[in-house]
């Protein structure tokens, strides 16, 4: 997730990923930052190539999420919400260990 102030000589970017312990319970979040833009300007001189402006570039948003001012209508703002599946799930093919694979990574 790009953070706000990037610009010509730094662009950083936010990743998240949840931890988990051995019995699956959450146990907090591992936050990984980098400034893309050091990798970005070597490849550059590298390869000889330029960013350049998109003269046809189009915006394809121009605002952000609406808020709501309002505290008393605690309605809900869609009329629908996410799709449920009412097929059974498939049997899973993995083996008594877990593994559905007769090779590992690295293995060939």
């Amino acid at each position: 997730m790009p953070v706000p102030g990037n610009g010509p000589d730094k662009y950083i970017m936010h990743y998240y990923k949840a931890m988990h312990n051995e019995k699956g319970e959450y146990v907090g979040i591992n936050e990984f930052v980098v400034d893309l833009m050091p990798t970005i300007k070597w490849y550059l001189s590298k390869t000889g190539q330029k960013l350049v402006s998109d003269p046809n570039a189009k915006v394809d948003a121009s605002t952000g999420a609406s808020a709501n001012d309002s505290e008393s209508d605690s309605s809900a703002d869609a009329q629908t919400g996410a799709s449920s599946n009412d097929e059974p799930e498939e049997p899973s093919t993995a083996t008594e260990g877990g593994s559905d694979a007769t090779t590992g990574a690295s293995e060939s």
